[in-house]
Order: structure tokens, then sequence, then C-alpha cells
């Protein structure tokens, strides 16, 4: 399995993939994002993250990541993400 977050928008060529046990890692933020808005980040279908959701998952993010910076760009720049599950 891999994840693929990338700029809704297509406004920048950016992307992050993460495999298995990095998006187990990430996991328990995506859960706490579940609970309280109901929006689900499906490893094995689509998904989007407005800045409101990113700030959701970035607050519960245990480490800085390559995907902590992209949530803190969603945030500052007001763009969402679109997930890609495998």
């Amino acid at each position: 399995m891999a994840v693929l977050f990338r700029w809704l928008d297509h406004s920048e060529n950016y992307s992050i993939c993460l495999d298995d046990a990095e998006f187990d890692s990430v996991a328990p933020a995506f859960d706490v994002l579940r609970e309280k808005t109901g929006v689900y980040i499906d490893p094995y279908g689509y998904s989007r993250l407005s800045p409101d959701h990113a700030a959701i998952v970035l607050a519960n993010f245990k480490a800085d990541t390559p995907l902590s910076e992209m949530l803190k760009t969603c945030i500052s720049e007001d763009k969402w993400i679109f997930v890609e599950g495998d």
C-alpha cells in the first residue's frame, strides 16, 4: 500500500508518498480527525484535507515529517490536499 498526498489545485508538482509503515505511524492523527469531523483518510481510496482538517491532524502529530511540513503549508497558504490511496 502507498498513500499519496498532493495539492488539490495542482499548483505545484509536489507530492508525498507514505508506505505502510509511514502511514501507520501517522494513522492515530487521522483517527482523531475522523472522531472530530467524520472525515476519513482512506488508505485505499480518495480523500481531501482542508486547511482546518490539516490543523487537527498536525496538532496530533508526534514528529516532524515531510507530511507535517505539507500540512503547515496547507494551513498557512489556505490550500487543500488531495489524498490518493493505493
